[in-house]
């Protein structure tokens, strides 16, 4: 289960910075404009179109760098509800984005409105995780509390990294270069983000945190303060004190998760690169036949790595490659 929440600001004392929503923000006529219409589609030939049509345009051609066939049909909406939303089906999948999200003070946005970072980042991360539900709609479910798909977690995370620009995924795998992860620990572990369920009080405010997201440093963001830079940014999701839904973000120094594992606290960074050292090892042929493994046993396993095309015969031999990669 993913939690599909707005992102709620609060002024927090390891970095009391608040990002403040406005009614009366400038760009109020640019969400007038696109309100109750889309950001943009892909058909089902995999061509992208509507008003933000570079947006699906971007995701329709890294689906197709990573799958080799066309992006599955779906539209990313504008929603006066508080949060995003989501749905997949057989037939195609749709995101539905917050429109508070256009009101947003204090950061760089396009000439459509949306801010800078959600339209690179947050957007197509989601839209990701719809398409490849989309898309494994067919694999057998055997698992009822599983993060997205009925593939395990690590591919499901993996492929809506992969939708990420190239600038957001350098900053994410910087931090896992020259590490030794543990494949089958990675692979066969649910999603922490949706498994670990902490607790967090911060400046006063305390909630149940069952999703948590961080985001390594990044030095050259204009549009970030420049406070932020070389701050952390987490992602809180969970329930507050009287059991409601709720999201912190929040910056840190270090990294709040220094006490988890090294697959627990670089999920996202490592299962990104393991997709990538598999298609960039073994081409489509590699994925088409992960993806083929999966499908007819989705079992979180490690044997679906031994002997695919390309790649070492044995699941030791595929661990010492990937680990090597990541020198």
């Amino acid at each position: 289960m993913r939690f599909h929440i707005a992102l709620l600001a609060v002024s927090l004392p390891l970095t009391p910075v608040a990002l403040a929503r406005d009614a009366a923000h400038p760009a109020d006529h640019t969400a007038a404009h696109l309100a109750s219409r889309e950001v943009c589609h892909v058909e089902r030939t995999g061509e992208p179109g509507g008003p933000s049509a570079d947006i699906c345009a971007r995701i329709a051609a890294r689906w197709r760098a990573l799958m080799s066939v066309s992006a599955p049909p779906g539209i990313i909406t504008l929603h006066e509800r508080i949060g995003f939303d989501g749905s997949a089906q057989p037939a195609g999948w749709t995101l539905e984005w917050p429109l508070s999200d256009l009101r947003t003070r204090g950061v760089a946005r396009r000439s459509d409105g949306l801010p800078s970072y959600a339209a690179a980042m947050l957007i197509p991360h989601e839209a990701g995780h719809e398409m490849f539900i989309t898309f494994a709609s067919d694999f057998p479910h055997i698992d009822s509390v599983q993060y997205g798909s009925p593939a395990p977690d690590w591919l499901d995370e993996a492929v809506a990294v992969w939708m990420e620009p190239d600038s957001g995924i350098a900053r994410r795998v910087h931090s896992i270069a020259g590490t030794l992860p543990d494949i089958a620990r990675l692979t066969t572990m649910g999603n922490p983000a949706s498994e670990s369920m902490r607790d967090t009080s911060l400046g006063g405010h305390r909630m149940n945190v069952m999703e948590r997201t961080v985001t390594p440093p990044c030095a050259p963001c204009k549009w970030l303060p420049d406070s932020l830079r070389g701050r952390y940014r987490v992602i809180d999701v969970g329930l507050d004190a009287r059991g409601h839904p709720d999201t912190l973000v929040w910056y840190s120094v270090r990294s709040p998760a220094k006490n988890e594992t090294l697959e627990e606290r670089e999920f996202y960074a490592l299962s990104y690169s393991l997709l990538a050292f598999i298609r960039a090892r073994g081409g489509p042929a590699a994925i088409s036949e992960l993806l083929q493994r999966y499908r007819m046993n989705p079992a979180a396993r490690t044997d679906v790595f031994a002997n695919l095309p390309g790649l070492p015969k044995t699941v030791a031999a595929f661990e010492a490659a990937w680990r090597a990669s990541l020198r």
